[in-house]
């Protein structure tokens, strides 16, 4: 069957080692030793990426390899040198806590036209994938780093956006003092917004206070395109510290195109100068490298989007193919909220939320989640067997 993750004579056993030993719980003994037996099983399946010091061939294929532009180590982001230590410490405590670690990247890149900025170019993505899955993630036992655009949605405060659309309706004002004298306070009423509403973030709040209370979300914000890559570079080489007890979810809607600096005007471009004409560059492919150079053992999840069913495996494939990446989520445009396919070396795995225990209420990115923490459990668990 080619839609099996694993030869079917072993699906059982191993599907049920990632229920019963799920993250952040190791596997036992008795566990790593079948697994051993099962990594030897498996070699023709496998491509032996989980191996440090791994060489541009993988697996039979060679990986497109390319590295950020120069502008992106030339001007870094103002403050960089506290954000990344920041981050490593936190990396630091979490793997201390024998937490796995996740890179989740959100939003997207923008693309400026000019040194001193005030036109860019800029693409639909929210970034709600990203802030639900940093959330799915926690829920699961990881810590999360969360490289998200700055003014894309942010793990459980974007639940409040709809519900608070209309938040005036629920504030009032006390006045204070004497006979209406002197200063006032705010008064946000829940009870406006109605019982189910109010409950339904009462449980977010928790969870978020939980969150950071256990130090578990670390968050490095971004706006440009080149921003972006310095941060998924210096982040990355970080998380590959980890080696196979990290992983990294590329949600970003990165730009395929960017202007270099050098290529940029000084100021702002003038409309009275008549039609523009940009020629913009592809922005590098950096997978390859990420897989090969920055965090080579680490679980790499990437995404594919497209319009047009008729092409989307086949894209999706082809990355498997040409950066060595663990995983591809596909999806549709104008499905991508409800369904994904997970799409592997081995196969492929279908997963709809309408389809799902939960049916409308449930969310694919939770679905999505555990399914990839699954798949994280047996990889380690390979890793381990395989260096015994």
């Amino acid at each position: 069957n080619s839609n099996t993750r694993f030869p079917p004579f072993l699906l059982f056993s191993t599907s049920h080692l990632a229920l019963f030993y799920p993250p952040p719980h190791p596997l036992p003994t008795s566990a790593r030793l079948y697994l051993r037996v099962y990594t030897q099983l498996r070699s023709t399946h496998t491509s032996g990426r989980q191996q440090a010091g791994m060489s541009e061939e993988e697996g039979g294929r060679k990986l497109e390899i390319a590295d950020i532009p120069s502008d992106c180590d030339e001007r870094p982001p103002r403050g960089h040198e506290e954000i990344l230590k920041a981050a490593e410490d936190f990396i630091e405590e979490n793997v201390a806590k024998q937490r796995r670690i996740v890179l989740v990247t959100s939003g997207g890149t923008t693309v400026p036209l000019e040194k001193n900025t005030v036109r860019f170019m800029d693409n639909f993505s929210a970034g709600t994938r990203g802030a639900n899955s940093v959330e799915a993630f926690i829920q699961e036992g990881y810590a999360v780093v969360f490289l998200h655009r700055e003014t894309s949605l942010f793990p459980y405060t974007w639940r409040f956006q709809r519900p608070l659309r209309h938040f005036m309706r629920y504030l009032s004002v006390e006045e204070g003092g004497e006979g209406g004298e002197g200063g006032g306070r705010l008064v946000f009423d829940s009870e406006k917004m109605g019982e189910e509403t109010a409950g339904d973030l009462m449980e977010v709040v928790g969870r978020y206070k939980a969150a950071m209370a256990d130090n578990v979300l670390f968050t490095v914000d971004f706006t440009s395109i080149q921003d972006y890559l310095f941060y998924l570079k210096h982040l990355c080489t970080r998380v590959g510290r980890v080696g196979e007890r990290g992983m990294v979810y590329l949600a970003a809607a990165v730009a395929d195109f960017f202007l270099p600096y050098s290529d940029m005007a000084d100021h702002k471009i003038q409309s009275r100068a008549g039609p523009l004409t940009l020629t913009l560059q592809q922005t590098p492919k950096v997978l390859g490298t990420l897989r090969q150079e920055w965090c080579p053992n680490a679980f790499v999840v990437s995404f594919k989007l497209e319009t047009d069913e008729t092409i989307l495996i086949k894209k999706a494939t082809t990355s498997l193919e040409k950066y060595g990446v663990d995983c591809v989520v596909a999806n549709l445009l104008h499905t991508r909220m409800d369904r994904v396919i997970l799409v592997e070396e081995e196969g492929e795995e279908k997963i709809d939320r309408l389809e799902a225990e939960g049916g409308p209420y449930a969310e694919v990115e939770g679905l999505l989640v555990n399914a990839l923490a699954n798949r994280h459990s047996v990889y380690i668990a390979e890793a381990a067997a395989a260096a015994e």
